[in-house]
């Protein structure tokens, strides 16, 4: 019996090889391995996607790129406070480092995001940015804009697993495209939001040591975090494919809510929620994970060690009560959208004996 996957990437590769092929050959046929035609297209494609009629789009080579370059960029003293989620991917912590700047872990609420009522109470007078992660596909909350402006914050968001979702009115925001994200690379590849052109302007500087091309002199520091022309080929084609997969997530996921919602218990999904992620909760989530890999069906654990928990940050994480409830219960099941029917009914027959 065959293995239901969570990502099932042969699959996509599969229906899309032979034209990322065409694709990458426009510029590697002319010895462009980086930067060129490709990775613009890539980029206007992404604006269209995201519905950016005001925003542009500037593509890295990673998330984490993206986040930190653009924390950068805001010129904030250095050791300012950035409120992000307890509940979140180590990169998103390590991001706010890596731009000088000091995180201060936020617990989150049953829609696995920032705690509003929490993060107010964390605010300082060297509070400068929040940091809003939308985790599993979920839309920002509609008041996270009004609590920073309120609270003289600014507002950065991390959607790393939400393309596809509303964009927030953030200084900027991140997107992911790695493997395991609805539209990918399938190798790494980020990218930055903003409708600032200067916040647009110093990404794009940023991304190449602080120049616009290789003889130029540097305005300031910079990484290198261009993707490659067969990357750039690969997101244009998966961007083309996104609402079709979309689609098929929400009805999975629907499936799944309709059939298996007396048994567990689902996040706080929001209404124009992607489904990156399908989470169920459970008390024995441990047992059901590995009753569900007796039976050739993949699971993962979002997040089996929290940055919280991360001795590079050195904090007292008991105190993250939600965060680390979450944690304990929470188990990522298959919502590929390349899942056929009967895999499907595999899953939740799986749940539905356990």
């Amino acid at each position: 019996m065959h293995i239901v996957k969570v990502n099932n990437l042969n699959r996509l590769w599969n229906e899309i090889r032979y034209e990322v092929q065409r694709t990458s050959d426009i510029s590697l046929s002319n010895g462009i391995c980086q930067g060129g035609a490709i990775t613009k297209i890539a980029e206007a494609r992404l604006e269209v996607v995201t519905n950016s009629k005001l925003n542009s789009a500037v593509i890295f080579h990673s998330c984490t790129d993206a986040l930190t370059q653009g924390l950068r960029n805001l010129n904030l003293p250095a050791g300012s406070e950035v409120l992000v989620p307890a509940y979140t991917f180590i990169a998103t912590a390590t991001s706010i480092l890596l731009a000088g700047l000091k995180p201060v872990f936020v617990d989150v609420g049953d829609d696995y995001c920032i705690d509003l009522s929490d993060a107010k109470e964390k605010i300082t007078n060297n509070t400068r940015v929040m940091l809003y992660v939308t985790l599993l596909g979920n839309s920002i909350n509609k008041y996270a804009k009004t609590f920073c402006d309120e609270n003289n914050l600014l507002l950065v968001e991390d959607a790393a697993q939400s393309l596809g979702a509303p964009l927030s009115d953030a200084e900027f925001t991140v997107l992911s495209f790695s493997p395991s994200k609805p539209c990918t690379t399938m190798g790494s590849g980020g990218a930055l939001i903003s409708k600032n052109k200067d916040a647009v302007e110093l990404a794009k500087l940023g991304r190449l040591h602080g120049k616009s091309n290789n003889s130029t002199p540097s305005i300031g520091l910079g990484i290198n975090s261009m993707i490659s022309s067969a990357e750039a080929a690969t997101l244009y084609i998966t961007l083309g494919l996104m609402r079709e997969h979309l689609s098929k997530r929400q009805k999975i996921a629907n499936i799944y809510k309709q059939e298996i919602r007396d048994l567990y218990d689902f996040p706080d999904y929001t209404q124009d929620c992607t489904y990156s992620k399908f989470v169920i909760k459970c008390d024995k989530r441990d047992q059901l994970a590995e009753h569900l890999r007796s039976n050739n069906i993949q699971t993962q654990i979002h997040y089996s060690i929290l940055p919280i928990q991360e001795k590079i940050f050195d904090v007292n994480y008991s105190d993250f009560k939600n965060s680390l409830t979450l944690q304990e219960k929470s188990l990522t099941i298959p919502n590929c959208p390349y899942m056929t029917d009967d895999e499907i009914e595999r899953v939740l027959e799986c749940l539905k004996k356990f």
